[in-house]
């Protein structure tokens, strides 16, 4: 059986407690993790396990980003009272 990124991500963020997370994003990442099931779904077909593996290897892993990292709409105040209010407006690829 194939484990879809969706029910990771539910499954952690049915675990993730308010552990000084500034600000979720939950729907956000669910749209994204469909995009990328979809996007699994088609390459399956044509590719092998091993070679997604190569390719994408945290492909679909969730993950906590602090917010001294610049993500668009996310706060990035680094911890400086003086930014609480900083937030990136633009895009940035990483």
């Amino acid at each position: 059986m194939q484990m879809k990124c969706v029910d990771v991500l539910q499954a952690y963020m049915n675990r993730i407690s308010d552990n000084g997370i500034v600000k979720y994003r939950f729907e956000a990442v669910m749209k994204e993790a469909y995009a990328v099931d979809q996007k699994l779904a088609r390459i399956r077909k044509k590719e092998d396990e091993a070679t997604l593996e190569k390719k994408w290897p945290f492909l679909g892993v969730p993950l906590t980003v602090k917010e001294a990292f610049q993500i668009q709409g996310m706060p990035n105040s680094s911890g400086l009272v003086n930014r609480h209010n900083a937030y990136l407006s633009h895009l940035v690829l990483l």
